[in-house]
């Protein structure tokens, strides 16, 4: 049994039990008392992967400091919220857009085993991107950032061109001419470098498997990922399991970046690639 964890804060039975089933094969479920207890336990790199916080009508004020505390504390963690949808209302709505949720999903209408067990990994895979991707942003052009934060939010879909250029409101031609004048790697690149960072990061880090690895980017085949290592890095999986892998791709990356760059921009320092072994 795997000892990731998901916890919930402000829990009822209904919660815990859906919850339970919902993360059966993927995570455990841990009952969490009050947000000091989870701000501890995430402090000291516990296992918890992701957190619920039940928006009940009897402790919705509580709860929401609760959900802003976390954020506060921990802006990384994907935080999701569970709620009766009787207890919405538009004052409720604005007070959780505060509070930066992940997700939101509401008792009764949304919450079945795949759509919850899905909403954790979106909310999970989504936190982890971000991290990579700012590894990743640190020294680019801004239109490159701008383009690496949009896949980072979206690593899980079938990205294409005028799928990246139109969520950046920018034709297909206009990204392409902005990255190029960048010296970037081109927008399906950029796809491929973020999900083999992201890939490296789940390796060397947390020793995750590639078949979970898959499951978190929505791949049906890890072998397919184990094909991008080798044709972005030249390396496989096992070689990309050392404590340092992850801080040498995001290095072969920029470098890869530094190679394309206009011979007036400076702002990347050279570094070497990863030795294959």
């Amino acid at each position: 049994m795997t000892d990731r964890r998901v916890a919930l804060l402000f829990g009822d039975r209904i919660a815990q039990a859906r919850l339970t089933e919902a993360l059966r094969g993927f995570a455990s479920l841990a009952m969490i008392e009050t947000s000091s207890d989870l701000e501890a336990a995430l402090l000291v790199q516990s296992p918890i992967c992701a957190t619920v916080i039940f928006f009940a009508p009897s402790h919705q004020a509580e709860a929401l400091r609760a959900a802003e505390r976390l954020h506060a504390a921990c802006p990384d963690h994907p935080v999701i919220g569970y709620v009766d949808p009787r207890t919405l209302n538009s004052r409720f709505i604005l007070e959780t857009g505060k509070a930066d949720l992940a997700d939101l999903v509401l008792r009764d209408i949304d919450d079945s085993r795949a759509v919850l067990l899905r909403v954790l990994q979106n909310a999970e895979q989504r936190s982890i991107a971000t991290r990579v991707v700012e590894e990743m942003c640190d020294g680019l052009p801004r239109h490159a950032r701008m383009t690496l934060q949009f896949i980072a939010r979206h690593l899980r879909e079938p990205l294409d061109v005028p799928s990246i250029a139109a969520g950046l409101g920018v034709s297909r031609r206009t990204l392409h001419h902005r990255l190029e004048q960048a010296g970037s790697p081109s927008a399906s690149e950029l796809v491929g470098w973020c999900r083999v960072a992201f890939i490296a990061h789940q390796l060397s880090t947390v020793n995750a498997s590639m078949a979970t690895i898959a499951s978190q980017l929505d791949e049906p085949s890890w072998r397919n990922l184990n094909y991008l290592l080798r044709r972005y890095v030249g390396m496989g999986a096992q070689q990309l399991r050392r404590p340092d892998a992850f801080t040498q791709t995001v290095a072969t990356f920029h470098a890869a970046f530094a190679g394309r760059m206009p011979l007036s921009a400076d702002s990347i320092a050279a570094v070497e690639p990863i030795a294959h072994e």
